[in-house]
């Protein structure tokens, strides 16, 4: 069963009270809103007042939906871009937008994006790199311009320090 947000609410009551439906229990019945706010309501509407929801207090948001979409949309073509270049590429997207990076790790906490390590990969053993100094030695005198290699990697040389963004549940 679909979900009944406020607005529906509000406009369902509007209507039924316009069109003479002033009882409380038979608009709970109509509409199987709860009975407690069926009266906030009517109260609301034999007084004259909007059932408009008020301003609420607080700062307002620093991204709109379209530029906090942006922002993940970002992070997850770049999952090693720091707060502040993603800060400075929303700048250069959004002229009008001064927003700190700061600002920015809250909006990805709030997307459900955090900072870890990504999965520690064990460094070269002793064993590891004898081995390899082996395999050197055995095929020095090979002509690696015939050579095609067809799997490559990347590695570090030490441990990995640097942190990624990664979305919370997948």
């Amino acid at each position: 069963m679909a979900r009944v947000t406020l607005e529906q609410r509000r406009t369902t009551i509007i209507s039924l009270w316009n069109s003479g439906v002033h009882n409380a229990k038979t608009l709970h019945q109509i509409t199987s809103i709860p009975l407690s706010t069926i009266y906030d309501y009517l109260k609301k509407l034999k007084n004259g007042i909007s059932l408009d929801p008020l301003p609420r207090s607080g700062r307002p948001r620093k991204l709109t939906p379209r530029k906090r979409h942006h922002l993940g949309q970002l992070v997850s073509n770049n999952k090693y871009a720091t707060c502040s270049e993603l800060a400075n590429t929303l700048k250069n997207h959004h002229p009008n937008l001064d927003i700190n990076r700061r600002t920015v790790l809250n909006e990805l906490y709030n997307l459900k994006y955090r900072k870890i390590k990504p999965k520690s990969i064990p460094l070269l053993t002793d064993k590891h790199k004898q081995r390899r100094i082996e395999f050197a030695t055995k095929y020095k005198e090979q002509n690696w311009n015939k050579v095609i290699f067809s799997d490559e990697t990347t590695f570090q040389m030490f441990q990995n320090t640097q942190k990624v963004f990664h979305k919370v549940g997948t």
